[in-house]
């Protein structure tokens, strides 16, 4: 592979690679590698999937241009499978979160994050071919039953939950049919959480997002403030929440409390997504990691479910909330 690199490289610059080192993997079937040379570094992607790869060179152009704060595109060869972008460092949101406290500093580049997300979440659609969008254009019914059915397979059956299909499957359909009554024309991250937030030089910067959609302000939000990997006490949450609102009435006219009618609801739908991408990668794919991270990301889900627990009307879904709860001794 780094005899490839090295090939590859040539076509971009003609600078001397003095070290080549493989990034950890992540989630994705993406392998990432940090490229050193005399005076700068760059990061290499390798991607086999044309069509994810086709939605992150257009997103990642459109961005560029907008001045939003994600890596420079910097070269693409020939098959499209292999591309170059500019190096955002080694500091993940999560990192620097484990390593500093919840100071004045911290806060200021919390607020850029939302400051920024605001900026994506409304102009990031503007001369965006969403046709390239991948794998979705939209975070329609389809995509949610996706995420609500890769929680009942990968969650709720490998840890043995007892529910009535019929009924749940009713409940998903009914829990998608209320998300989608908020308002759906902004531009959605769609793994908008700590990992994929790199911190340099004090200011945020975003990194895959190339399974980006149109969708609800609501799902971005509410994917960093219940991340099940960063830990947001109530009082930080509820700040960082009502700074979103603030900055969103600065924007439009969207109403606090018709924002807030779906947000833990979105909240809800989030992190059974992420406990049923927690199930296969971790105990499917035996990824101790992913292991690691359910017992979080259920704490957080029953921190959404709080707020909205006695106007929650989906019976099956409370049955199964209900035994995880006893599962996780919460």
């Amino acid at each position: 592979m780094k005899e490839q690199i090295v090939k590859i490289f040539s076509q971009f610059a003609d600078e001397r690679i003095v070290k080549i080192e493989e990034i950890p993997e992540s989630a994705s079937a993406r392998k990432y590698f940090r490229i050193y040379t005399n005076d700068n570094s760059y990061i290499f992607c390798k991607n086999d999937n044309l069509e994810e790869n086709e939605a992150f060179f257009h997103f990642t152009e459109n961005f560029n241009r907008k001045e939003i704060p994600v890596p420079k595109l910097l070269f693409i060869d020939s098959m499209k499978k292999n591309y170059i972008i500019s190096d955002l460092g080694n500091v993940r949101l999560n990192d620097f979160l484990e390593k500093n406290k919840f100071d004045e500093r911290t806060m200021k580049i919390l607020y850029q994050i939302i400051d920024e997300l605001l900026n994506l979440q409304f102009s990031g659609l503007d001369n965006l071919n969403l046709e390239l969008a991948y794998p979705r254009k939209e975070f329609d019914k389809q995509s949610i039953m996706w995420d609500l059915n890769y929680f009942k397979y990968y969650f709720l059956k490998l840890f043995d939950f007892d529910f009535n299909e019929n009924r749940l499957e009713t409940d998903f359909g009914n829990f998608a049919d209320l998300l989608l009554q908020a308002n759906s024309n902004f531009f959605l991250f769609r793994d908008f959480q700590s990992r994929n937030i790199m911190i340099m030089n004090e200011k945020p910067y975003f990194i895959d997002y190339q399974g980006g959609r149109k969708g609800a302000l609501q799902y971005d939000l509410a994917s960093f403030l219940f991340d099940g990997v960063v830990n947001f006490n109530a009082e930080i949450r509820q700040i960082l929440l009502q700074y979103y609102i603030k900055k969103l009435k600065d924007k439009s006219e969207i109403e606090a409390n018709l924002f807030m009618r779906y947000f833990y609801h979105f909240a809800i739908v989030r992190l059974f997504q992420a406990l049923g991408a927690f199930g296969f990668r971790g105990i499917i794919q035996k990824k101790q990691q992913f292991i690691d991270s359910i017992p979080n990301a259920v704490k957080k889900l029953f921190e959404a479910f709080e707020p909205i627990s006695e106007e929650f009307q989906f019976e099956e879904i409370r049955n199964i909330l209900a035994q995880i709860k006893v599962k996780f001794n919460l």
